[in-house]
């Protein structure tokens, strides 16, 4: 079965969207906004970066 290869898009993302993009957007834009993991951590951007 032949594979078809579909081009992208001019807005689509240049490099791999990873989770490491994902933290480090809200880094800039909302640097302490909080994160709470099952009500238990919490952390802030700002603080997250650090740990």
């Amino acid at each position: 079965m032949p594979v078809k290869l579909v081009r992208s898009t001019p807005s689509a993302y240049q490099y791999p969207l990873l989770i490491k993009q994902l933290l480090l957007t809200p880094l800039t834009i909302a640097p302490d906004q909080e994160i709470t993991y099952q009500g238990k951590l919490r952390y802030n951007y700002r603080t997250l970066r650090i740990v």
